[in-house]
């Protein structure tokens, strides 16, 4: 087992060693500097051209993009919840309490969470349309992270890769780099 983790934090050192560029967000670190966007891409066309510094400011942006969808429509959708809950809520306190005063308390339930359905079908399609924003945000996020993440890869000149497979022996590790 210890010669198993020892491996297994070798190649580990030996993949990070071989690592010139590294993302760090939408920008790049060399050689652990971090760089500001525009060293970014000025960095990416002296050394990709500049087909390649277009490409990591479109997925940038994109990821750019997919943050402030993720966070937006996640807030709309945990306002609108609440909206709908506390319109539930209300109109059946509500109308319970004018019912109970008249002497028809579940009538005044029923007619006060009706008295309240504007509010609570709003609450639930904001819910749902936040929730909708937030889910492509992930998708646009993920994929604009994949491709910087390509990228620097593509410029480090490396496709490091761990693989597991069938050896004559039983099962082996192949590491790749």
């Amino acid at each position: 087992m210890k010669k198993i983790l020892c491996t297994l934090l070798l190649m580990a050192v030996c993949s990070l060693s071989f690592a010139q560029y590294v993302r760090r967000g939408s920008t790049i670190a060399v050689n652990g500097q971090e760089q500001d966007k525009t060293a970014t891409l000025t960095m990416l066309v002296q050394v990709g051209g500049q087909e390649l510094a277009d490409n990591w400011s479109a997925a940038a942006s994109r990821r750019g993009l997919g943050i402030g969808l993720t966070a937006g429509g996640f807030t709309v959708a945990a306002i609108g919840s609440a909206i709908a809950i506390g319109g539930a809520i209300t109109g059946g306190l509500l109308g319970g309490t004018v019912g109970a005063v008249v002497g028809d308390a579940q009538g005044g339930v029923n007619s006060g969470v009706k008295a309240m359905s504007p509010a609570i079908t709003g609450g639930l399609i904001a819910a749902g349309v936040g929730l909708a924003a937030g889910i492509v945000g992930i998708v646009q996020i993920s994929s604009a992270k994949k491709k910087l993440n390509g990228m620097v890869s593509q410029l480090n000149g490396n496709a490091a890769s761990l693989s597991i497979g069938a050896a004559p022996s039983g099962v082996g590790l192949t590491y790749s780099f």
